[in-house]
């Protein structure tokens, strides 16, 4: 309703820096739901919808050792509102537009445990800056997502 403390609302999980100074500052791992391009601790919803549509490409292959490496390409988009976000004592914003991201991930990258992705964001949010809208994302395969 709105009147809820922060911390009982939904941090939209963004894994991004708050700040881009250099190639690192693109890399970051994984979380269920998280948004390789978003900043972290930007926004804040009571309530949210969102969603996670991957498509695995049908090409399947070894690099090293016996583990089979594939390719998925990624798309996931999040939104969502809060009433009276002037309650909160906060520098936040609530995800009022559609927030959204594509990406291609690596499975199994280089016959390890991990999935590597590269992301981009585009719509709503999507900056004129390259690098702002760009992130390298590692995700530790038994995570199950």
């Amino acid at each position: 309703t709105g009147d809820a403390p922060i911390w009982h609302e939904f941090q939209m999980n963004g894994l991004g820096p708050h700040e881009i100074t250099g190639l690192l500052s693109h890399f970051n791992l994984s979380s269920y739901l998280g948004f390789a391009t978003m900043e972290g601790g930007k926004y804040y919803n009571d309530k949210f919808v969102g969603y996670y549509f991957t498509h695995r490409i049908p090409w399947y292959f070894k690099s090293f050792g016996k583990n089979i490496s594939s390719f998925d390409v990624i798309y996931r988009g999040i939104t969502g509102n809060m009433k009276n976000p002037e309650y909160h004592n906060l520098d936040f914003k609530p995800l009022d537009h559609l927030y959204q991201e594509v990406g291609f991930e690596w499975k199994n990258f280089l016959s390890s445990q991990f999935n590597l992705g590269v992301f981009y964001r585009v719509g709503y949010y999507q900056t004129s800056v390259f690098k702002e809208n760009f992130a390298i994302q590692l995700k530790l395969k038994s995570l199950g997502f």
